[in-house]
């Protein structure tokens, strides 16, 4: 059966429910059809494009760096925290996928997210992840918690939509995840297709790039008033 038939029977009342606010996902096309017990490791076609890293830029890493299970102690605890996230994405471990979300993001989220709905209480089949990356945002400390923000983007061959039901065969659209690193114990406490407004706290990024702004500002301010001084 299709991920749209069980999404169908899901929306039809097949599945026992409470009744949901239906949201607006823009679906891809072509999905495969779902095998809940895929050894995704001996599929030669995901080899191809299979490695077990991150691909990560933002905080004191200017260029996009790998990321893996043998240099992750380099960098920041998130790097870590990211590999084991779509580790289990791979072995379609709903269990483990879950357990690294905040309880109550869990709570409130599955009410407007069928996705996420569907995978709470039925999972997720094995998933081919592939070209993973990721890009810090924002971070920022407060009340001995580090909270950063990062725009992860990836593909995922063979799509059967039961995990990511907004993307098609070849296709990546970027989540941005919030995470909250509570004295090292990190969990996701927001995903939106948006980049968060920040909450007026600023950033030492925002604000090299308001100054960077003001600066460019006032050369264009200076640059007109000499070629009018000129022109009289």
């Amino acid at each position: 059966m299709s991920a749209d038939s069980l999404y169908n029977l899901y929306d039809n009342g097949f599945f026992e429910r409470a009744e949901k606010v239906e949201p607006d996902f823009g679906y891809g096309s072509g999905f495969n059809e779902p095998d809940w017990n895929a050894d995704i490791f001996s599929d030669p076609d995901y080899l191809v494009y299979y490695e077990d890293a991150v691909h990560f830029s933002g905080d004191d890493v200017s260029a996009r760096e790998r990321v893996d299970q043998n240099n992750y102690s380099n960098y920041r605890a998130e790097l870590k925290f990211f590999l084991d996230y779509f580790a289990a994405v791979r072995a379609g471990d709903a269990k483990a996928y879950l357990d690294l979300h905040d309880s109550g993001f869990i709570k409130a989220k599955r009410v407007e997210d069928r996705n996420l709905d569907f995978i709470i209480d039925y999972g997720f089949s094995p998933q081919r992840v592939y070209d993973i990356t990721l890009s810090m945002c924002d971070i920022k400390e407060a009340n001995n918690k580090l909270t950063s923000v990062f725009e992860v983007k990836y593909y995922i061959l063979k799509n059967d939509g039961l995990f990511r039901n907004d993307i098609g065969q070849g296709e990546a659209r970027a989540q941005y995840m919030t995470l909250e690193n509570n004295n090292g114990k990190i969990k996701i406490t927001d995903i939106s297709f948006s980049r968060p407004v920040d909450d007026g706290r600023l950033s030492s990024g925002n604000i090299i790039n308001i100054v960077i702004f003001i600066a460019g500002v006032l050369i264009m301010i200076t640059a007109i008033v000499s070629i009018n001084k000129i022109r009289k």
